[in-house]
């Protein structure tokens, strides 16, 4: 099976979870916070975390397109950074502007934070990054390294269900037991079950079959199912109302990684589902990077200004109307953050 072409059921997914991580922050995130009321999908928006999950695992799966496509570690890398960061540098300094211009903030401390944020590794030295959501792109980089480094040793080709295996197995050891802080750093055991599936997912894509296959997608099912338990168990701290069960997560956990090994091999037919449809896959990432921070100053500006000037206004614009204009100026802002980045890398 060819790899040069874009596989279309991955964008479409792509879309889909970035879809279910805007449902997340607005409807379920923001109830918790107080931004919505309690009535407001948040049952359903609880799902859409999961869509960070599924993010890890697509990175999983086409990290070896890139890999196949540029042999040297150096050039795999220059591949990744010209990909996120364009869009990122452009993302990021929206969302520095968006908070200097929300009340009772520290512009230096945000121009600080964003300063650091740049490097994309600020969790190292312990600065917070400007948004919370940054968080996605350090696992990201750090595997990106460790793949690197495999790619350098030149032991991959030969030696990579066993070297699927050891991360696995170690990174099962830790999150079972001593949970080291510095294995968590060196070898990002908390997602590494996500990139771990993804790249078994890639392998079966291509035809392989290996008798360690089913241990390595087993140990990183699991992986992923305690990195959501754990989180799930966070937030059923701060909302009791949370009613699904571990068994719930791990049957989700299931039907996410099933999902994603058949949109792999989903085909469509028609140039207008071959245009759009990865389009949409490349619009997801600018989508990500604006929504949370974007959505919540159009909430407090609304509440800090909005109301003051004009009190009667909030018996016509309620939170209904506020979550719209949110999502969609989050499509228009990121979709033109897409178009220039696109002019910018031809």
């Amino acid at each position: 099976m060819g790899i040069t072409k874009r596989i279309i059921g991955l964008d479409l997914v792509r879309f889909l979870a970035a879809l279910g991580i805007i449902a997340y922050h607005y409807f379920f995130i923001g109830v918790i916070q107080g931004f919505y009321s309690g009535d407001v999908f948040w049952s359903i928006a609880f799902w859409g975390e999961l869509g960070g999950d599924i993010f890890f695992i697509l990175s999983g799966f086409v990290i070896l397109f890139s890999t196949e496509s540029r042999r040297s570690p150096s050039g795999f890398l220059q591949g990744r950074l010209l990909r996120i960061y364009p869009s990122f540098v452009i993302c990021s300094a929206i969302t520095l502007l968006l908070g200097m211009i929300m009340p009772n903030t520290d512009a230096g401390d945000l121009i600080y934070r964003w300063a650091n944020s740049l490097t994309l590794c600020c969790d190292i030295w312990g600065v917070q990054p400007l948004s919370s959501i940054y968080w996605t792109l350090m696992v990201e980089i750090k595997f990106y390294l460790l793949v690197a480094i495999v790619m350098k040793l030149g032991i991959w080709e030969k030696y990579r269900y066993q070297i699927l295996s050891f991360w696995i197995y170690l990174s099962l050891f830790n999150t079972l037991g001593p949970q080291w802080n510095w294995m968590k750093l060196l070898f990002n055991s908390n997602y590494s079950g996500h990139f771990a599936v993804g790249i078994i997912l890639y392998l079966r894509y291509k035809g392989e079959k290996n008798k360690w296959m089913p241990l390595i997608l087993g140990g990183g099912i699991w992986l992923i199912y305690k990195n959501c338990v754990s989180y799930t168990q966070w937030i059923r701290g701060i909302f009791p109302e949370l009613l699904y069960s571990d068994t719930d997560i791990l049957f989700a956990v299931i039907i996410m990684v099933l999902m994603i090994y058949l949109a792999s091999n989903l085909t469509l037919q028609g140039r207008a589902f071959n245009k759009i449809i990865p389009f949409l896959g490349s619009w997801s990432y600018t989508i990500y990077l604006i929504h949370a921070d974007f959505g919540y100053f159009i909430r407090t500006q609304y509440y800090n200004k909005l109301i003051v000037w004009i009190p009667g206004i909030a018996n016509v614009v309620n939170e209904y109307v506020i979550m719209a204009a949110a999502v969609l100026l989050s499509f228009l802002l990121s979709f033109i953050v897409l178009k220039i980045v696109n002019c910018l890398t031809k």
